[in-house]
């Protein structure tokens, strides 16, 4: 029996160093553990701000449709202003010379 009890005695220094590097590779685990959770966070940050910038570029090229389509439409539209403003401009003309030759001067009235 006493032999047994020195070489249980023996062995408390040996479970110490086991029971140390068990505590040690503990740390190291629970260390990798937080480390897993913190890349997964920011692959889901990452995922995040990819959808968001795919929506934004989805929204970038209807607006980019839309201002293109508007600037048709205001080239149209000055196109349009411009020949309306010839046609006045050739009216008034027509109008003056008719006044001053043509018409007499009891329908100038009705112009």
């Amino acid at each position: 029996a006493g032999q047994d009890s020195s070489t249980d005695t023996e062995d408390l220094p040996t479970i110490d160093i086991e029971v140390s590097v068990l505590a040690s590779i503990n740390k190291k685990l629970d260390l990798l553990v937080t480390l897993h959770q913190e890349i997964k966070d920011i692959s889901d940050s990452l995922d995040f701000a990819h959808h968001h910038i795919v929506t934004l570029q989805q929204s970038n090229q209807e607006l980019q449709t839309t201002v293109e389509s508007l600037s048709e439409q205001m080239q149209a539209i000055t196109k349009e202003n411009k020949r309306m403003k010839d046609n006045i401009l050739d009216l008034q003309a027509r109008l003056e010379r008719d006044r001053r030759g043509v018409w007499p001067a009891r329908y100038l009235h009705v112009l």
